[in-house]
This record gives structure tokens, C-alpha cells and sequence, in this order.
């Protein structure tokens, strides 16, 4: 059993990196944003694959700067000792949550492991970069940080990319 869980865990684990759908929120819904920054600044983080067998395939994640402070939103948190977790990530059931943490803590890893890490700044009105930060710390209560991975339809990068399209609306390609 434990045999087939590692055999498992190196097999599967590169699908583990991915994350997906920000449900919308009303006007009243959001929490009040303290102001006394002057800007938000909003960046979407590329990370490339990396030595570990969840890592192989990258990660997205998005950085918001206001004020002192520096996060990254990080959609693609698991815990892989979480009461079956194999099972339920292969039935699609698994649980990855949304956590923020310190953006440099972050990025100290990747540079530990000599990964490349690729930041594109947003250009967004500094109302839409609010709304996002907004959005994302309603994500990132513990009420609603968690959702059902699926790798290919829910994972890091598309709820990032469903978060930023839900502050710009509609986007035609």
C-alpha cells in the first residue's frame, strides 16, 4: 500500500500544479480594502517546471503589491496527506485552497531550486486592480478558499486567469 501510494504520488503529482473558476461576486459582496496606500499593483507569476514531480509541469500563481506589503495568491496549495488524497484527486475530488503568503518567502524557493520565475505586470486601472485584490481576499477566506481540482478545467492557472477576466469582464479572443 505504501508502495503504490508513492508509485501514485510520482505518477500523478504532475498533474497537481494546475488550479480554476472564480464564481462572480456583487458590489456588496466585497470587503472593504483599506486605503491608505496609493496603488495596487497587480502581476501574474509564471514559475517553470521544476525538480519535483508536482512541479514538472510550472505553476501560476498572482502577486498584488499595495502599501508595504508584497503576496503572492497562490491557487495551487494541496495536502497530499489529506485523508485520501490519491483517490480523490483521480475521482476529482481533491481539495486545493487558495493561501497568500509573503511573495519573497515564495520566491526564496524558486531561486533555491534555480527555477525561472516570470512576472507580467497587469495593466489594469487602479479600480480593477482593487476589485481583484478584493476578490482575491474573499477567495482566501476559509469559507471560500477551497474548490475541487481538476487539472485540466479548475487549476492555479485558470482561476487566475478567471479572476482577472471577472474584474475585465468579457474578453474576446
Amino acid at each position: 500500500n505504501f508502495m503504490m501510494r508513492r508509485l501514485i504520488k510520482y505518477i500523478l503529482m504532475p498533474f497537481l500544479v494546475l488550479v480554476g473558476f472564480s464564481r462572480p461576486m456583487s458590489a456588496a459582496m466585497l470587503p472593504q480594502v483599506p486605503l491608505d496606500f496609493d496603488s495596487v499593483s497587480v502581476s501574474l507569476i509564471t514559475c517553470y517546471p521544476g525538480p519535483e514531480i508536482y512541479k514538472l509541469y510550472g505553476h501560476t500563481a498572482l502577486r498584488v503589491r499595495y502599501g508595504e506589503r508584497d503576496v503572492m495568491f497562490n491557487y495551487g496549495v494541496f495536502d497530499f496527506d489529506s485523508p485520501n488524497f490519491m483517490y480523490r484527486f483521480v475521482t476529482g475530488e481533491a481539495i486545493y485552497i487558495l493561501a497568500r503568503y509573503d511573495f519573497d518567502m515564495a520566491l526564496d524557493e524558486y531561486r533555491r531550486e534555480h527555477t525561472r520565475v516570470v512576472e507580467q505586470h497587469l495593466n489594469l486601472s487602479e479600480a480593477a486592480a482593487r476589485s481583484l485584490m478584493k476578490r482575491l481576499l474573499i477567495n482566501a477566506q476559509p469559507q471560500n478558499r477551497g474548490y475541487c481540482y481538476n487539472y485540466i478545467y479548475d487549476n492555479c492557472s485558470t482561476r487566475a486567469r478567471n479572476i482577472v477576466e471577472s474584474v475585465l469582464g468579457s474578453i474576446s479572443y
